[in-house]
């Protein structure tokens, strides 16, 4: 259970609820898991956010509920010897009434990661992450809002582990965001890539 108000103080009083069950076999595995919130938000962030105070909220102090569905899966090579696995995971999402003028939005999302180790001390990955929501308009009903926004990432990497505590951790990442968000009637066509490379050393303690 965990306080889901996105507050440092939890001004709605309630709590949220998250489970996760996952069988394992022969390396491989398979699991589920769900996440249920009574009101994501708490009374100051609908009232900072109100239309009234430059935000895109209506102001009203309706809850916001939210529930996750997920599934996740690892298929291994390992057990017939060959050093490669295939992470995966896929995630549902709805909110009853997000900007506060109760239209529903809904998204779902995942990834994809297949890991190569050679040997003890490298590895190497290629990981697809996206996800996408579905329309939502409340314009209709006085707000702001109308998009479809959707985001997907492509990630190569590798990692050395050049003492027990100490990795190196090197990236290339191609990201691409569609807003598709519009204040008017229709949403627009705006897209925002970059490409980037990243390099880092972990310790551990």
């Amino acid at each position: 259970m965990t306080n889901g108000s996105n507050g440092k103080a939890d001004n709605n009083a309630q709590k949220d609820i998250y489970g996760r069950w996952v069988m394992r076999y022969y390396n491989q595995s398979l699991g589920f898991s769900g996440y249920h919130s009574g009101d994501q938000y708490d009374d100051t962030l609908r009232t900072n956010a109100a239309i009234s105070n430059g935000g895109i909220m209506s102001g009203r102090q309706d809850a916001n509920r939210s529930n996750r569905l997920g599934i996740d899966m690892t298929l291994s090579l390992l057990p017939v010897g060959v050093p490669m696995w295939l992470e995966n995971q896929f995630m549902s999402n709805n909110e009853s009434s997000p900007t506060g003028f109760g239209k529903e939005f809904k998204w779902k999302g995942g990834f994809h990661q297949v890991n190569w180790q050679p040997n003890k001390t490298n590895i190497a990955y290629a990981r697809y992450d996206y996800i996408k929501g579905d329309n939502i308009n409340d314009t209709t009903v006085g707000g702001l809002t109308n998009a479809t926004p959707s985001e997907k990432d492509y990630i190569l990497g590798w990692q050395h582990l050049v003492e027990q505590n100490v990795k190196f951790i090197a990236e290339f990442r191609h990201h691409a965001f569609e807003d598709k968000a519009t204040s008017v009637s229709q949403p627009s066509v705006a897209k925002l890539t970059d490409d980037g490379f990243t390099a880092r050393v972990m310790f551990g303690f």
